[in-house]
């Protein structure tokens, strides 16, 4: 798996998964201020086994260039953001929860980006994505990666919104939402307590691509295509996924992909364009 990126001199290179692995690795280390713990995470910890999937899908179908405005939508504890403006790509990554923004400050601080957080091309902000305080037509890219499912009632349908509306003309916005044969919320109390959303075919139209009033350019879907990795790595216990964690991308790469029937996916992933008057 390759994402595509531009370096300072607009020339396209790639980087393959295990860049972002190895970033994940810096990221779990500065993330715990005990040495030992840090260093414990730093080897045992990667990306997640969707993650894996979606992380390079959405990088090589925005075609990210070096002068693009990116805006992050529900960055989290996510190493992409950070490994992006680790490239010199100018980028602002905003999640609604202020002590999450707090952490991610401080670990872009801790891994050598605090001169990109001064200079303006890092900017991290605790806001919410259904009113963003940005003019319209304000960035080129936008990506909202595993985050528009957890808006509550029609949060989704006011983000995609405001994402459509600072989005510039010709721009394109990258999304990934769990899928499902049909539509349902739920509350769950896996890891921490959250709110999700999942999508069917009919939802997704009327929540998200609908509302965003923007051309789709892509829909790919994405589930497990041998065997049932994921239900089976994590109702084993807590040293069992650790000693497995780093070959985490050599399972995901084996057991999860495209899929051509979508009532089969359990994620869709979404390309969607804003029509350029001028043309």
């Amino acid at each position: 798996m390759n994402e595509q990126l531009f370096d300072k001199r607009g020339i396209m290179i790639k980087a393959s998964i295990f860049d972002l692995i190895l970033f994940e690795k810096k990221k779990a280390f500065y993330s715990n201020k005990h040495f030992l713990k840090g260093l414990i995470a730093a080897i045992l910890r990667g990306v997640g086994y969707r993650k894996n999937f979606e992380y390079p899908w959405v990088l090589n179908n925005l075609q990210i260039k070096e002068k693009d405005k990116i805006l992050d939508i529900g960055c989290g504890n996510s190493p992409l953001s950070l490994f992006l403006a680790s490239k010199g790509v100018e980028i602002t990554a905003v999640d609604i929860r202020e002590d999450v923004i707090e952490k991610y400050i401080n670990i872009a601080q801790s891994i050598g980006l605090k001169k990109a957080m001064m200079k303006g091309t890092l900017t991290i902000k605790a806001l919410d994505a259904r009113k963003l305080p940005y003019p319209d037509e304000y960035f080129d890219k936008i990506y909202a990666i595993s985050s528009l499912e957890h808006f509550r009632e029609k949060g989704d349908i006011e983000c995609i919104k405001e994402m459509s509306r600072v989005l510039k003309p010709a721009g394109y916005i990258g999304i990934t939402v769990p899928f499902s044969k049909r539509f349902f919320e739920k509350e769950s109390t896996y890891y921490v307590p959250y709110y999700e959303k999942r999508y069917d075919f009919a939802m997704l139209n009327e929540r998200i691509i609908i509302p965003s009033a923007l051309d789709v350019v892509k829909i790919d879907y994405a589930n497990e295509k041998i065997f049932k990795f994921h239900r089976f790595f994590y109702t084993k216990g807590k040293w069992f996924r650790y000693s497995l964690g780093n070959f985490i991308p050599f399972f995901s790469k084996i057991f999860y992909g495209n899929i051509k029937l979508n009532e089969d996916a359990d994620i869709a992933c979404i390309i969607l364009r804003k029509r350029d008057s001028n043309i």
